[in-house]
């Protein structure tokens, strides 16, 4: 108990912790409307709908290549500030230029090139913040460390396991709310109206990245950079 006082009396603790949990209920409702999204709005077949998994393994994968190679020249905040904006403006693009007949017709392969691009953006940012997260958890640690004289790594890192379990069960809980509110039908046997399809794109969609505004605006206060982070570390060597 004493070792979670610890760490909720640290600011920059507190500020990855609700940041971290907005991001995990912002895109786990995301997630648990895209396969709505992919059925009804797009009307993706099966098919189509696995081979966006080859997209997100190369996203994923490039997010991993691309980031520690930012950090040694970019502050952490920094890019994670700009991957949870291009992750929040990205996924709206598509249903605006889809709603506005500039894609190709629904449940076509050449919607889904057009939106593969798209796929890969949005989730190599996405991806490439849960990193800069990561990364940015260590040098928190090491500043509770520094005032509480307590090494504190587990517990920031089991708070970081927490909130990822969450994000599954936030993102159905909010997207079960989502769509009792704009009243879309449950059971395959019951199809959504158009009405009701236009609500579930608007919420996947520009909701969503209206959502993602929360953990920007608080992780806009992270303070540790690179060179209060040295001085940590120096602190911390002669103890």
């Amino acid at each position: 108990t004493s070792q979670i006082y610890i760490a909720l009396k640290n600011k920059s603790f507190l500020i990855f912790f609700f940041g971290y949990l907005f991001i995990a209920v912002s895109w786990g409702l995301n997630s648990s409307l895209q396969l709505y999204m992919n059925t009804y709005f797009w009307e993706f077949k099966s098919i189509m709908i696995a081979s966006f998994l080859g997209i997100y393994a190369l996203s994923t994968f490039t997010a991993f290549l691309l980031v520690p190679r930012l950090v040694l020249y970019i502050e952490k905040r920094s890019i994670l500030l700009i991957a949870i904006a291009f992750a929040a403006l990205i996924p709206p693009i598509p249903i605006i230029l889809y709603l506005n007949d500039l894609l190709p017709d629904s449940g076509s392969w050449d919607l889904f090139y057009a939106l593969a691009p798209f796929i890969y953006l949005g989730n190599t940012c996405l991806s490439s913040s849960a990193i800069v997260r990561e990364s940015m958890l260590g040098d928190i640690s090491d500043e509770v460390e520094l005032d509480s004289k307590l090494g504190q790594q587990g517990l920031m890192y089991a708070s970081s396991s927490l909130i990822g379990k969450l994000n599954t069960g936030l993102g159905i809980l909010v997207a079960g709310l989502a769509l009792e509110f704009i009243g879309f039908p449950q059971g395959s046997e019951i199809l959504p109206n158009a009405d009701q399809i236009f609500s579930l794109a608007m919420v996947q969609g520009p909701f969503v990245a209206i959502l993602m505004i929360i953990p920007f605006g608080i992780f806009s206060f992270y303070s540790i950079d690179r060179q209060k982070h040295k001085k940590i570390l120096d602190q911390l060597a002669v103890r």
